[in-house]
């Protein structure tokens, strides 16, 4: 099994379901496959004559599947279909409130993304369901300013990849989990905001200014003022489209950061640049990491934090060309 990308994945499923229309009474549910690559297949979004959307992937054999209805919205669940003249046994990712398909096309290509032939489908549906409803009910609690003016600069700076190549939105790694904000081919850019001028920035962990094996690594550290006639999360988003980017993508990305543009903190926060300053992280920039240390952190010791004087990094500050052409090999990787 190769496993797709999540580009062909939203393709395929937007195309299907574009197309898809309620069944008749007596056939309960309407399917068309989903073309996508090898998979171990055959893969089925469908509709059934309630409304309901679906996304089938066929059970591994001697799986028992595991029903979740954790959530009225958006369950998993199992059904049988007729596959070329033989019964098989599908995990059923099921949308049951028309609201929420936008949102359930993000579950299914995260779910069908993660499938590697190996685990069984309907673990895998239950984890990206827990996994997803974990991301809502952060999402649901207030966000901090601070978050916002850590995804308003880090926005900033995709806006520059994305003015040399519009593409440039799949190099925004930091919502995926990813150790550094941006990233692509072993070049990665570091984010840091503040609200106010200083030498000392805060660095999270002992791997956040280690570059890849090979690769380079960046720190951008962007000052922002809070302005009534700044430039808040949606308009900057906006802007990013008009370049080319892909919005919806983008979108997928805010809502694993707990950020809804749309959102009244959101809308109130308006920010405009005040500075900025890109360090390369070479070996003699000031920084913590585990080659740093005589022996290996105890275990018990998570979430360790520093901060360094920016100070004493002024020799590795790139001058704007310089930035520039980190830039532009970035996006080209």
């Amino acid at each position: 099994m190769t496993k797709p990308t999540k580009a062909e994945v939203r393709k395929s499923l937007q195309r299907s379901f574009d197309v898809l229309e309620k069944p008749i009474e007596d056939q309960g549910l309407e399917v068309r496959e989903l073309f996508i690559g090898d998979v171990d297949g055959p893969w089925f979004a469908g509709c059934g004559i309630d409304g309901t959307w679906h996304v089938l992937v066929p059970a591994k054999a001697h799986e028992e599947i595991q029903p979740d209805k954790g959530s009225k919205g958006i369950q998993v669940e199992a059904r049988e279909l007729m596959d070329g003249g033989k019964r098989r046994h599908f995990v059923d990712l099921v949308c049951r409130i028309p609201r929420l398909r936008r949102l359930f096309l993000l579950v299914a290509e995260d779910l069908l993304t993660r499938l590697d032939g190996k685990s069984d489908v309907s673990t895998r549906a239950s984890e990206t369901l827990a996994d997803w409803r974990e991301l809502l009910a952060r999402a649901s609690r207030p966000v901090s300013e601070q978050r916002l003016l850590g995804v308003y600069a880090e926005l900033l700076q995709l806006r520059e990849l994305i003015r040399i190549n519009p593409m440039s939105a799949r190099c925004w790694r930091g919502p995926d989990g990813e150790v550094h904000d941006l990233e692509s081919g072993g070049i990665a850019i570091e984010v840091k905001a503040r609200s106010q001028r200083g030498q000392r920035v805060r660095i999270n962990g002992l791997r956040q200014l280690v570059a890849a094996p090979g690769g380079r690594l960046a720190l951008a550290v962007v000052t922002l003022d809070r302005a009534s006639n700044g430039e808040n999360i949606g308009e900057l988003l906006g802007s990013l489209a008009s370049m080319g980017a892909d919005q919806e993508l983008l979108l997928d990305k805010l809502a694993k950061q707990g950020v809804d543009p749309s959102e009244s903190a959101a809308r109130q926060a308006r920010f405009c640049l005040r500075d900025e300053s890109v360090f390369e992280v070479r070996e003699d920039f000031p920084r913590l990491t585990p080659a740093e240390l005589a022996a290996p952190l105890h275990s018990a010791i998570s979430q360790l934090s520093y901060s360094i004087d920016l100070g004493a990094a002024a020799h590795c500050e790139l001058s704007a060309a310089e930035v520039e052409k980190l830039r532009e090999e970035l996006v080209a990787t």
